[in-house]
């Protein structure tokens, strides 16, 4: 049977419509199950025609309570103004569709909504209704929101950190730089940022620099370096702590590198080395001073002998014999020199302090060394006109000058000039502080300073360590006895002075030295050794005090060759008891301050504890001021200073019976 033309076209549009109905349930099935995308549908006018379960889930409203109604009435709290939408619906008409994002005030709170909407069309391409998509970006925008804050706050936090922090590729060239790096090197983060950071640091710090780089690419992946940089206002030392980015290969991508001036530090730790320096030599100092002076007192009593003995034998011998012995007796004077020098270095001379005038003992000097020194040597004076006093011994000051002068002179063998000057300057807290190895020395307040400059040959920086030290010397073999300088040391030491020394190869030397400023118009030596008087014979009774044997057989031949009757004792204890038998007998006691046992200064505190009257003379080889003076204030008439030659003796001695 044959079918008929209509019903072929009636089968024909039940078969489409099937094929729609099942496309249509497949599109439906896909918008059910949109999980992420929340779709809707409008017709012209905007009534909701379709509301898939996203967008349930996302406005917090059912299809039921939606379809019908225009999306204005149910999104009444959309954060969407009526201007906003007519822009949207004018938008898709000219372009199809329409992107935007949005705040969603939802039932279940605020969402972040990416929406879109499009535009329907039929056939004709007549604009029908619109579709609406929406998806949720609230976790996105959270997190956005989140880093954002994070970066905020990062960023206020290098921007105000006052350490360094810079990022560097595996090249060493500056990825980043924080402000505070900036500020330090006077550059901008554009100038900075491409280049490479080794230019910036110190030459003598570059190798190992680039060392400890090479291990921020092995574990651990950090380092330390201490390294000196050049910035804005000069090269500072810097501390960095350097941790390399790794990728998750655990190759090094980056490296971060934090940063702090240790400027500061590093000069304290300077200082702090200079001072133990400085407390270790004058340490040394001491102990070779204290060395010196206990050879000196036995190389003394040594010299004492010899030329006592040559003196003795000069009567009664020939010219030749006589020479012979004059050879001795200069050869022991020239020892005696040597034991002042040495004495004089470890603070134990005789020295005589009195309120002197630099400018003038300067004058005498310089009037010798004009005779001295040969004529390409010029000396230029440059002296302050209203110089304080010191306190100072002349002889001593003389020996200072003219042993800095005689030196610079070897300093310049092509001639020069030796500047020497003066003025009045003040000892401050700080400099003290710099010299804590002399809490008697540095006293704070006013002081004059004396200032010994050459442009001769000058001295490394290893040669200034030791030339305060006895003996040493730069000079050939016989051409100095290397105590100059250190016998200087001594003097200025003595004085309640400081001496310093500033010299470089080539550049030639300058000696500063300072001294107290003396507060008494003038100051006298209290002891009585060495008083001008003739030379007299004497019948008195002497008690000879001394614990070397040999000493006292030297006293008492030199003395009774004028004439004095000599008892003698070989300890303080021995001494005691024979005054005490004999003290109207005994005139005077000649006594020796280095015993051991009792020692001089004990007997004689005794003796004039018991013995009121009794004429004591002391004797030694040490003989600071301050010590005689507390001898003398314990009783005793006068000081003789060892070696005693018979002339020195008795003069002493008659000084005091005379009286």
């Amino acid at each position: 049977m044959t079918k008929q033309p209509a019903f072929e076209e009636l089968e024909k549009k039940v078969q489409d419509m099937e094929v729609l109905a099942e496309s249509n349930a497949r599109l439906d099935n896909i918008l059910r199950n949109a999980n992420d995308i929340a779709i809707a549908s409008t017709d012209i006018d905007f009534h909701i025609k379709y509301y898939n379960p996203m967008a349930e889930k996302l406005f917090g409203y059912t299809a039921a309570e939606v379809l019908g109604k225009t999306v204005q009435e149910v999104h009444t709290k959309e954060n969407v103004s009526a201007e906003r939408f007519d822009q949207a619906i004018e938008e898709v008409r000219r372009n199809g569709e329409y992107r935007y994002q949005v705040k969603q005030y939802t039932p279940g709170g605020e969402r972040h909504v990416d929406a879109c909407v499009s535009g329907i069309f039929n056939r004709a391409g007549e604009l029908v209704g619109y579709s609406l998509f929406g998806l949720d970006v609230t976790r996105q925008k959270l997190t956005e929101a989140a880093l954002k804050e994070s970066e905020e706050k990062y960023r206020l936090l290098i921007e105000n950190q006052s350490d360094l922090v810079v990022k560097v590729n595996t090249d060493g060239e500056f990825q980043f730089v924080s402000p505070s790096y900036c500020a330090m090197f006077g550059k901008t983060n554009e100038e900075l940022t491409g280049s490479h950071f080794m230019p910036l640091v110190h030459d003598d710090d570059q190798e190992s620099t680039a060392t400890a780089m090479k291990a921020l690419f092995e574990p651990p992946y950090t380092a330390y370096i201490e390294q000196r940089a050049m910035t804005k206002n000069g090269w500072r030392w810097l501390a960095w702590m350097d941790t390399a980015v790794l990728d998750e290969n655990k190759n090094v991508i980056s490296i971060i590198g934090v940063g702090r001036d240790i400027s500061e530090r590093k000069q304290a730790e300077e200082e702090l080395k200079f001072k133990e320096a400085q407390l270790q030599q004058s340490q040394k100092m001491e102990s070779i001073g204290i060395l010196a002076g206990g050879i000196a007192y036995e190389f003394n009593n040594l010299l004492y002998i010899i030329s006592g003995n040559a003196e003795l034998l000069e009567e009664g011998v020939g010219p030749k014999d006589k020479e012979i012995l004059q050879e001795i007796t200069s050869s022991t004077k020239r020892g005696a020199d040597l034991v002042k020098q040495l004495l004089t270095f470890s603070r134990k001379s005789e020295t005589n302090l009195q309120s002197t005038d630099l400018n003038a003992e300067i004058q005498k000097v310089v009037k010798m060394l004009d005779r001295i020194l040969p004529r390409m040597i010029d000396i230029e004076l440059e002296f302050a006109e209203d110089l304080f006093l010191i306190k100072a011994d002349h002889g001593q000051i003389e020996q200072v000058v003219m042993n800095i002068c005689l030196n610079a002179k070897d300093a310049m063998p092509d001639g020069g000039t030796v500047t020497i000057k003066t003025e009045n300057c003040v000892i401050d807290k700080s400099l003290i502080k710099e010299h804590p190895e002399k809490p008697d020395g540095l006293k704070e307040g006013n002081c004059v300073l004396l200032t010994i400059s050459d442009k001769g040959l000058g001295m490394d920086s290893e040669t200034q360590k030791y030339i305060f030290d006895p003996f040493f010397t730069t000079k050939e073999i016989g051409a100095g006895t290397g105590l100059g300088l250190s016998v200087i040391y001594g003097i200025i030491e003595g004085h309640g002075g400081h001496i310093s020394v500033d010299s470089k190869p080539g550049q030639g030397t300058t000696f500063r030295i300072s001294f107290p400023v003396s507060k008494n118009d003038k100051i006298t030596s209290a002891y009585a050794a060495d008083k001008a008087g003739s030379l007299t014979k004497g019948t008195e009774t002497i008690l000879v005090v001394d614990d070397e044997k040999s000493i006292i057989e030297m006293t008492v031949k030199m003395l009774s060759r004028h004439g004095y009757k000599i008892l003698s004792a070989d300890s303080g204890e021995s001494a005691l008891n024979i005054y005490a038998d004999k003290q109207n007998e005994i005139d005077l006691v000649l006594l020796d301050l280095g015993m051991p046992g009792m020692g001089g200064k004990k007997c004689l505190e005794k003796l004039v504890a018991l013995y009121p009257d009794v004429n004591v003379l002391i004797t030694s080889g040490y003989s600071d001021e301050g010590l005689i003076q507390d001898h003398l204030n314990s009783g005793a008439k006068g000081f003789a200073v060892k070696p005693i030659t018979s002339d020195s003796v008795s003069k002493a001695i008659r000084n005091i019976l005379d009286e």
